[in-house]
């Protein structure tokens, strides 16, 4: 007959982790040991210190790596006790250590070498004579002479580093390099886009099946994917071919949604209170169109937007777009409302460049002009803008929302003329750059210079007047963050913000990552708006301090900034807390 089983558990008590002693180590110290284990000592209010056999096992390990990382390559564990203390629940881990010899670096050779310079390649490899040895420094040092071949096309080169220990307590390195054929794309295999055509990754990827393979188009072509935004995550990875001068090259991507539709409010340094709707997709059908709608309503500004683009024109890479918009803003001089649309076009040209041109016919109404100022006055009433947009871009940011590592340069020319009432030239240059610190700490800054004027039928006179629309204001949470938008500019004889016809601004931010996704920043601004009551003078700018924390959310960065006013003038308040959407440059 059947046997029936009956097992009964006493869990007992959980037993943590009382203490962890080291015993004969003399070249480390106790925390540098217990830094390296996954096991932990109890600790207060904190949940940790349980014991597991695995990880001790595996602590063992790491313990051996660490010393290894610190020239003792003989050390050896020599044994680990665990003791159970069960009427308290605690244990007490002994390990005992025999540290050997620690060994400095002696002679070091490289090998092999015939096509790269050989102080670039004992660069790379990043190793002195007389430094402590690290096994880890040499693995990542090899690593680093491979990669350094694959940036000329000699992916499968091989590079063997040995070592040789010395009766002096040195080590003696040698590096054997055998550099290889060129090796070329056999195939690339694009796995996971069960939205996305097929195409629409293949030529973001700056190689094809043929070419020359190299770390940099590897590189260049994991960026470019992750910049589409239209994958949760890109894994780019590479195989070996049918022969040493072949590689395969896999992508594996996992599809995020693109498409967006959402009815909701917020709040805005500029706008106060605002209310929004969005619907766009920006992989429409999986060919990589980007559609959208987006209305905006707050106290100050309403807004509403119609955008087409293919990134991709008859499969070239053309892209092309147009907008239609209606744009109303109340300013506290006058009124504002544009209705118009914008025809584009940019193509790149080299790596990481790209010129634009765009064609822009709007209707301009300013009305509601602050009365008894003849200045503003002046431009009252509706005009026909015609304007060409000639642009140069350069773009190497790592990641387009939020940039670690990088730059961004944008020089802009307008010319407005072409037909209609409005005729003015306005050029705007801003570069900006991104660099990696340590721990992930970043260092930012953007440098931007504009000018503008107006131009009459019969030639560049200065008779007409850049329109008022088109004029430079500083302030807000994208320039001077220690005022609020547009209250930088030049006045007239009313005390009337009027604008200026140039403008300098530079902004430097320092970056710290936390947990969450979330970030803090501390920044400093400078910059000025010039022309009509303000002459242009470099040493007479506006400067601004402060802090914000940054949360990367599913629909972009959300920031909020307080910004101290370095050189408060009169009836300026001494900071202002700025909240916006998007990176700051």
């Amino acid at each position: 007959g059947d046997v029936k089983v009956m097992f009964t558990i006493n869990e007992g008590r959980r037993i943590t982790i009382d203490q962890i002693v080291i015993r004969g180590n003399k070249g480390l110290k106790d925390k540098q040991i217990k830094d390296a284990m996954a096991t932990r000592e109890r600790q207060y209010f904190i949940l940790r210190g349980t014991v597991q056999r695995q990880k001790l096992e595996e602590d063992m390990e790491r313990i051996l790596g660490l010393y290894q990382d610190h020239g003792f390559v003989q050390m050896r564990v020599e044994k680990h006790d665990v003791s159970v203390d069960r009427e308290k629940a605690r244990v007490t881990i002994t390990i005992d250590v025999v540290e050997g010899t620690q060994y400095r670096i002696g002679a070091i050779n490289v090998a092999g070498v015939t096509l790269l310079p050989e102080e670039e390649v004992r660069r790379q490899l990043g190793l002195k004579s007389g430094e402590v040895f690290s096994r880890t420094a040499l693995r990542d040092g090899a690593r680093n002479i491979t990669d350094l071949y694959s940036t000329i096309g000699r992916a499968s080169a091989d590079v063997i580093p040995r070592t040789d220990q010395q009766g002096t307590g040195t080590i003696d390195v040698a590096v054997d390099i055998t550099e290889g054929p060129e090796v070329y794309v056999e195939r690339i295999n694009i796995t996971g886009n069960t939205r996305s055509e097929d195409r629409i990754l293949r030529r973001e990827i700056p190689f094809v099946e043929g070419d020359l393979f190299t770390l940099q188009k590897l590189q260049r072509a994991r960026q470019r994917l992750v910049n589409l935004g239209y994958f949760e995550t890109v894994n780019v990875t590479t195989q070996p071919g049918t022969d040493k001068t072949r590689i395969i090259v896999n992508v594996e991507v996992t599809e995020r949604p693109t498409g967006i539709f959402s009815i909701g409010g917020g709040f805005s340094s500029v706008d106060s209170f605002v209310g929004t709707l969005d619907i766009s997709q920006n992989n429409f059908l999986g060919r990589g169109w980007q559609l959208s709608l987006r209305l905006r309503a707050g106290a100050n500004s309403q807004q509403g937007v119609i955008s087409f683009t293919e990134p991709w024109l008859f499969d070239r890479p053309l892209s092309a777009g147009f907008d239609l918009f209606n744009v109303r803003r109340d300013y506290t001089e006058y009124d504002y409302d544009s209705l118009g649309g914008t025809v584009r076009f940019s193509h790149p040209f080299a790596e990481y460049w790209r010129w634009q041109t765009s064609y822009r016919l709007t209707s301009d109404d300013i009305s509601d002009v602050e009365s008894d100022d003849p200045v503003l006055e002046a431009e009252e009433g509706t005009r026909l803008t015609s304007a060409i947009t000639l642009g140069l871009t350069r773009d190497s940011r790592d990641v387009i929302a939020a940039p670690t590592r990088g730059g961004f340069t944008v020089l802009t020319l307008d010319f407005a003329g072409l037909g209609g009432d409005s005729k003015f030239v306005k050029m705007v240059g801003s570069t900006s750059y991104f660099k990696p610190i340590w721990f992930g700490h970043i260092l930012s800054g953007r440098m931007e210079a504009g000018y503008g004027f107006g131009w009459a039928k019969d030639g560049l006179t200065g008779d007409e007047e850049l329109p008022i629309f088109e004029r430079f204001y500083l302030g807000g949470p994208n320039s001077i963050r220690s005022v609020k938008a547009r209250r930088i500019s030049p006045v007239d004889d009313e005390g009337n913000r009027i604008g200026g016809t140039s403008e300098v601004l530079g902004n430097v931010e320092y970056i710290v990552p936390l947990p969450f996704n979330f970030r803090v920043a501390a920044f400093f601004d400078i910059g000025n708006a010039y022309g009509f009551s303000t002459k242009f003078d470099l040493t007479d700018t506006r400067e601004a301090a402060g802090a914000g924390i940054r949360w990367q959310s599913p629909f972009g960065p959300i920031r909020v900034d307080y910004g101290i006013n370095l050189d408060r003038r009169k009836g300026e308040d001494f900071g202002t807390i700025q909240f916006s959407v998007g990176s700051p440059f």
